[in-house]
């Protein structure tokens, strides 16, 4: 796990040690949509987010309250979140 801190959101990045290089780039993307979000919709209860890759050969991407599961292949963050 790679906590973060992005716009005054933690994020916590959990990925395989390989891809955990990415952390703070999805913080900030994921931190920054929030805010975006908010805006237009009200703030959430809790900001705090956690993002996790998945393996390969399992789903593409889930969400919850409070959590975004992104599959291996779209962990690009260029490719899984919108700018």
């Amino acid at each position: 796990m790679n906590p973060k801190q992005a716009e005054g959101i933690s994020v916590a990045v959990y990925a395989p040690h390989a891809d955990s290089g990415k952390a703070q780039e999805f913080a900030n993307i994921v931190a920054h949509q929030e805010i975006i979000f908010s805006d237009l919709f009200g703030a959430l209860p809790d900001p705090d987010i956690a993002v996790v890759e998945l393996p390969d050969g399992t789903l593409r991407e889930f969400s919850a309250p409070g959590v975004v599961m992104l599959g291996h292949r779209v962990w690009i963050p260029s490719t899984a979140i919108a700018r």
